[in-house]
C-alpha cells in the first residue's frame, strides 16, 4: 500500500520475525474493517514516555547542578526533540508468544482478547502510510541516553518483560494538525498484516468457536489462521 516511504532500523534484526500485538476484539475487527489505529507516543503509561529523566541522563554526575553549560545544553535540546515525539503515531508490537499470560492479562482488558501474529517487513507494507517516515526498533530496557534515538526507543526496567518491538511514523510535514488529540487511523491491508490470530483463552470456548466460523465465513483470507489459546 506504501510507496516512496523511508524507512529507518535502529539495530539489526530478521524483518520477517514473527512479531505479536495483543488487543480487544473491537481492535481487530477494525483491522479486519481495513483501519488501524497507532496511538500517540505520550499517551502510553510509562512516564519516560513524556519525557527524559534528568537523573539518567546525568547518572555519571552526582549531583545534577554540578553539570557543565554545555551537558546542560545538550540535555535540554534533547528533551525538546524527545518533547515533540510525545505526538508521534506509535505501533507496539511484541517477541512474547501468544501463550504469554500476562501479556492477555495486560493488554486485552476484557475476555474478548485477540493476539495477531505479523513481522516488520508485513506490518511495514500493510498499512497506509503516505506521509510518514517509518522508524522501527527493538525497545532497549538498560536506559543508556546517549542520543535522541536511544531516548525513544529505551524503557524503565519494570517493563522488559513485555519484549517489546516499536514502530514510529514520524510525519514528513513537521507542521502537520491532527484531528484527534490520542492518535491516528491508517488505512491497513489486513491481509498482509495478519499472519495468524489467536483468540483469548479466556474467551468462553463455545463464544470462541462461533466467533472463528463467523469470521472465516465472512474473510475468505482468515480460514486457518484462526487459533483458540489454552493456557
Amino acid at each position: 500500500m506504501s510507496t516512496g516511504i523511508e524507512y529507518m532500523f535502529l539495530n539489526e534484526f530478521d524483518i520477517d520475525m514473527p512479531i505479536r500485538r495483543f488487543v480487544g476484539m473491537d481492535s481487530f475487527l477494525q483491522i479486519l474493517d481495513g483501519k488501524f489505529y497507532a496511538s500517540f507516543r505520550g499517551e502510553f503509561f510509562d512516564k519516560w514516555e513524556k519525557g527524559i529523566p534528568a537523573k539518567m541522563w546525568f547518572k555519571a554526575v552526582p549531583v545534577v547542578t554540578q553539570v557543565s553549560q554545555a551537558e546542560y545544553e545538550q540535555y535540554s535540546e534533547m528533551c525538546k526533540e524527545v518533547d515533540c515525539f510525545k505526538i508521534v503515531p506509535t505501533s507496539c508490537w511484541t517477541l512474547n508468544s501468544a501463550n504469554d499470560y500476562l501479556m492477555w492479562k495486560t493488554y486485552t482488558q476484557s475476555n474478548l482478547g485477540v493476539c495477531i501474529e505479523s513481522s516488520p517487513a508485513d506490518v511495514m507494507l500493510s498499512l497506509g502510510t503516505e506521509g510518514y517516515d517509518i522508524i522501527a526498533s527493538e525497545i532497549r530496557y538498560v536506559m543508556n541516553l546517549c542520543s535522541f534515538e536511544e531516548c525513544i526507543f529505551s524503557k524503565s526496567s519494570a517493563y522488559e518483560n513485555e519484549k517489546e518491538f516499536r514502530f514510529y511514523f514520524r510525519p514528513k510535514d513537521n507542521d502537520m494538525q491532527y484531528e484527534c488529540k490520542k492518535g491516528i487511523i491508517m488505512d491497513v491491508c489486513p491481509e498482509t498484516m495478519i499472519h495468524r490470530v489467536y483468540f483469548s483463552p479466556f474467551i468462553r470456548k463455545e463464544a470462541a468457536v462461533l466467533q472463528k466460523a463467523l469470521i472465516e465465513n465472512s474473510f475468505d483470507y482468515m480460514r486457518d489462521k484462526i487459533s483458540i489459546i489454552e493456557l
